[in-house]
């Protein structure tokens, strides 16, 4: 069985980019996973990683902080972080990141029926574009099975499994591959947390690229299956496609996997 688990991150005014991103493996793998990652973290006496946290040297890295001081803290932190991602390539699992910019967002937003298509908070169409990606991706390579897809447990997390019957019909084509939904809470879950690191990785980058740099995450190019990001034309095509969804007289042809 395959599964799909995903975190968000942002910058802390979540003014400049939202990110969604994520893993995707087989349960075998990400059970073996879950264990080394478990017993990594329990090794410098953590109960869970979180990438702000491991940033700052706070939360559960405070406690590195208390017993050694902040510069063997850092270095502890940093090996460990090394460990984790070497965890993570040691398996199949694969990469998915997608990265919004929040003023093209907002501007976009801010024009005629924008605000009857896309919401304040890019927190829900950011997902749809990745569980779109993830199933899209599985069935152009042929997987038979739908994916579990489980996501960070907090309040937009239970919008979106509310809402995954209807976004399963505006998605025909993908559906077959758009299995379970289910959220977990990232302290207990550590396929959560791989996902966190992850996620945090894309944000840096995207941040970097909207500063004028290349968008580069060359230390996880052998996993990374797909990543993308949303451009003014990309956002207005998706206004109007809505608009068209919702108001067209007849119903709007499906096409199949292999259109996409």
């Amino acid at each position: 069985m395959l599964a799909f688990y995903a975190d968000d991150s942002a910058d802390e005014k979540r003014q400049k980019v939202f990110v969604v991103a994520g893993f995707v493996g087989d349960t075998r793998d990400w059970f073996e996973v879950e264990r080394l990652w478990n017993t990594r973290l329990k090794r410098d006496g953590l109960d869970y990683f979180r990438a702000s946290e491991h940033n700052s040297l706070t939360g559960q890295f405070l406690k590195l902080v208390t017993a050694y001081g902040p510069s063997k803290a850092r270095t502890i932190a940093t090996e460990l972080i090394s460990d984790l991602k070497t965890i993570i390539k040691s398996h199949q699992l694969y990469a998915f990141c997608f990265m919004g910019p929040m003023a093209i967002y907002q501007e976009v937003r801010a024009r005629e029926f924008g605000e009857n298509c896309l919401r304040k908070d890019p927190y829900i169409e950011g997902h749809e574009q990745i569980i779109y990606n993830v199933a899209k991706s599985a069935g152009k390579a042929g997987v038979k099975q739908p994916i579990a897809f489980v996501f960070d447990e907090h309040s937009k997390a239970s919008q979106l499994t509310a809402g995954w019957a209807d976004l399963k019909s505006r998605l025909p084509a993908t559906s077959p591959w758009i299995g379970s939904a289910s959220v977990m809470d990232d302290k207990t879950c550590a396929p959560i947390q791989v996902a966190d690191l992850i996620a945090n990785v894309a944000k840096r980058a995207f941040e970097k690229m909207l500063g004028g740099a290349e968008f580069e995450m060359n230390e996880w190019r052998e996993r990374v299956a797909w990543a993308g990001y949303w451009n003014e034309e990309y956002l207005t095509a998706l206004v109007d496609t809505s608009i068209d969804f919702h108001t067209s007289p007849v119903p709007i042809p499906r096409r199949s996997i292999e259109e996409l």
